[in-house]
């Protein structure tokens, strides 16, 4: 094999994380490196979330507080070609109020001529019980068009990729989830929990296709 070659530097509102994720878009032009750090001393159970979004192409990072985030690739309107896109959900104090968003967002000039994505925002909703929870992983479903946002204590948040409306909400784990994987075919995910247990979640297409309708 080859031997490892350095990327990027990682930045400094990484310093003292612990890394949780690291991914890059199928073309590699867009990577992203997520660290969590201890919550402050009036929330320790409230990790915060760092994130680092780096462009190969441009050789320039940008960071930005973030739990959790994914990749995508969608056709705007009628573009010929696919706009690469990014998620991210944060959940942080800002100026003593506790924000709590999913954001969409395009990565990069759409190509002349076509039309670029408008980028959109949405609250995540956190039961009171869930005050200090936070996102642990995002996966998005290439087959359905849906962001998946999961947590620590194990809610489940599903929004649409293209207007980031919010779909659903549950809690799918009793134990806490600590990793994520995409289950491409069935347009769902993967999670394990702290007990060992392997769940897989995925839309229910019969009920689905009527709440969307309406």
């Amino acid at each position: 094999g080859t031997a490892p070659q350095k990327v990027f530097d990682r930045a400094a509102n990484l310093n003292g994380t612990q890394i949780i994720k690291y991914m890059t878009t199928p073309d590699e032009k867009w990577c992203v490196l997520i660290g969590i750090a201890p919550g402050s001393p009036d929330r320790p159970q409230l990790v915060k979330g760092f994130m680092q979004l780096y462009s190969v192409a441009q050789g320039r990072s940008q960071a930005l507080e973030a739990h959790a985030a994914a990749f995508a690739s969608m056709k705007v309107g009628s573009n010929t070609a696919p706009s690469t896109l990014i998620s991210f959900a944060q959940k942080s104090m800002v100026n003593g109020q506790l924000v709590s968003k999913l954001h969409v967002i395009e990565l990069g000039a759409p190509p002349a001529g076509q039309t670029p994505f408008t980028k959109k925002q949405a609250e995540l909703f956190f039961p009171p019980e869930f005050a200090d929870d936070f996102p642990v992983s995002m996966q998005i479903s290439k087959k359905y068009g849906l962001i998946y946002v999961i947590t620590k204590l194990g809610l489940l948040f599903v929004y649409d990729l293209e207007t980031a409306t919010a779909v659903y909400r549950s809690r799918i784990s009793p134990d806490p989830i600590f990793i994520t994987s995409e289950a491409a075919s069935v347009g769902g995910f993967y999670a394990i929990n702290r007990r060992g247990q392997v769940l897989l979640a995925t839309v229910n297409e019969q009920s689905m296709v009527p709440f969307v309708s309406q």
